[in-house]
């Protein structure tokens, strides 16, 4: 068994199964990013630019900026209360996207450098990627049906 496995249930819940190693590993990546939020993590560093002019990017996390954060430090502490080893935590929608919210954003503090969408994948970073594959793993059982396959993918025309 992995540290951390995910398998879909009905209505888009998820059961996780986590072990202790993995269990200390993510207390400790949510740990960090919950202690750097209460520090002041600064929202440029947590927030990518939501417009190709930084200035206008700028604007829209002062006036969101504080929401947002509220939000993230929300998901990290109702996450860190349920990270611990199990065979069987069921996780409702709202419960996932909390579980996606802070392994994204824990990637953050991974990366004290570059900030996380500017990282390139050849700089090996062993827990960003385990963050990263919590985060697919989440997103592609939260989408399948108990025991069977992901629904259809729909195309878009753009």
């Amino acid at each position: 068994m992995s540290d951390f496995q995910a398998v879909s249930a009905d209505g888009g819940r998820v059961v996780l199964r986590i072990t202790p190693a993995g269990a200390e590993f993510l207390r400790r990546q949510f740990t960090r990013l919950l202690r750097a939020l209460e520090k002041g993590l600064r929202d440029d560093h947590l927030f990518p630019d939501a417009y190709p002019d930084r200035g206008a990017s700028a604007e829209f996390r002062a006036r969101h900026g504080a929401v947002m954060r509220e939000e993230v430090t929300g998901a990290v502490r109702r996450v860190l209360t349920r990270c611990v080893p199990t065979e069987h935590l069921l996780l409702t929608p709202q419960e996932v996207a909390d579980w996606f919210v802070a392994a994204g954003h824990a990637q953050t503090v991974c990366l004290p450098r570059r900030r996380r969408w500017q990282w390139r994948p050849s700089q090996a970073n062993h827990a960003v990627a385990v963050l990263q594959g919590i985060q697919y793993h989440l997103a592609h059982e939260s989408l399948r049906e108990p025991g069977g396959a992901l629904p259809p993918v729909r195309s878009l025309t753009l």
